[in-house]
């Protein structure tokens, strides 16, 4: 009699589909409320305090619902049902919608007064087709002039993010995320191969991003309409400066 095979199966899967049961736990935010205050004034200095928000790429809504709970009305938009279908709606009062899709999947007519992706969203577009620059177009006719786009984004110098090994204990066992990044830089992408274990299955996701300087991602939101306010950290700073060299930026720009 040949014994059970106790090694869990492997699955090869997108991007964050077999993280999102355990996202919450395997990267538990830190900082977020900080970073909201900041950002909350930076988007108000800028004229807007209210209105229709969009979220792009909004995961588990973990972001989103701050805006939510501050008197907007929120659209997290993400490509993963898995994400969104997770997402702590409390407190939200019925004014936060999810859409499973692209910018195209959502309704015709009206438009933003404010528009986020945060969580290096930008990274993962810029490697896509039509990259950065095909969907700030697609963008653009779906905020009003004067609205804004509040994101972050990765440079080159901060390539070695994706290499962490998290690890948490739950009910069902040990849930373990190894992530390796490989940079290319002639192409400057990031390649990063994610392998997350748990007692029931290893699964395998490959994650490419694309990483910008602060002088690219500047030059494509003007080619796209847009007018650069800040490159700061809202993290670490007071979200109006910023300093040269940094691994990632949060950058709020005005739509013309």
């Amino acid at each position: 009699m040949i014994p059970d095979d106790p090694r869990p199966p492997e699955v090869e899967e997108r991007p964050y589909a077999t993280l999102a049961p355990y996202f919450a736990q395997l990267f538990r935010p830190r900082g977020i409320r900080g970073w909201f205050g900041r950002a909350r004034t930076l988007v108000a200095e800028a004229g807007v305090s209210g209105g229709w928000h969009l979220d792009v790429g909004a995961g588990t809504c973990r972001f989103s619902r701050y805006w939510t709970r501050a008197g907007f009305r929120t659209v997290c938009l993400d490509l993963l049902h898995e994400m969104l279908s997770v997402a702590k709606l409390a407190g939200t009062d019925g004014r936060l919608h999810r859409v499973c899709g692209t910018i195209d999947c959502l309704k015709p007519g009206g438009t933003f007064d404010l528009v986020t992706s945060i969580d290096d969203v930008m990274a993962y577009v810029g490697a896509q087709a039509g990259g950065l620059g095909g969907l700030l177009e697609r963008l653009a006719p779906r905020m009003r002039r004067g609205g804004v786009f509040l994101f972050d984004f990765m440079t080159p110098e901060g390539r070695r993010r994706y290499d962490f090994c998290n690890t948490c204990d739950l009910d069902i066992g040990r849930i373990t995320a190894d992530s390796r990044g490989r940079f290319d830089e002639e192409r400057r992408t990031l390649s990063v191969e994610l392998t997350l274990t748990t007692p029931k299955y290893v699964a395998r996701e490959r994650h490419v991003m694309r990483l910008y300087t602060r002088e690219e991602m500047e030059a494509t939101l003007r080619r796209a309409g847009f007018e650069v306010l800040a490159f700061t950290d809202l993290y670490e700073g007071d979200g109006v400066g910023y300093r040269d060299n940094k691994p990632s930026y949060d950058v709020l720009a005005r739509r013309l």
